[in-house]
């Protein structure tokens, strides 16, 4: 990836974040191409954007976003990292725990909601609960 590249994805991350209240970080790494696709769909179809980025660059994006406070974040960006962009709290929860009933991925790394934040797997029945 170019330099142009990297800066325009890390803008375009930027944007995405400092607009959204909700979004989670996750792990979707040994899926297949096929769970993978049928995954992104799922999300598609209950309107959350679905983005694989590089760790670096997401926390780029996220340091450059004023007013939040995401350092409790950063040690989640390791490995690979999948960021799931919805309108509520509970919509991506909801995806996610729907769909790893025939799975064992994506897993939770955490989750921003609302200028709260959730760390680890364990909180997906937490977080589908919100209303």
């Amino acid at each position: 990836m170019e330099k142009n590249q990297k800066n325009q994805e890390i803008a375009d991350l930027k944007e995405k974040f400092g607009n959204s209240q909700y979004f989670y970080i996750t792990d979707s790494s040994t899926l297949t191409v096929e769970k993978i696709n049928k995954f992104r769909r799922l999300c598609f179809n209950s309107g959350i954007e679905y983005r694989v980025s590089k760790n670096t660059l997401i926390r780029k994006a996220l340091e450059q976003v004023e007013g939040n406070n995401y350092e409790a974040l950063y040690p989640l960006l390791n490995g690979p990292t999948g960021v799931m962009f919805s309108t509520d709290g509970a919509s991506a929860a909801k995806v996610l725990k729907e769909f790893r009933k025939g799975n064992d991925k994506p897993v939770l790394k955490g989750a921003f909601i609302d200028s709260d934040i959730f760390i680890g797997d364990n909180q997906i029945e937490v977080l589908a609960a919100l209303k």
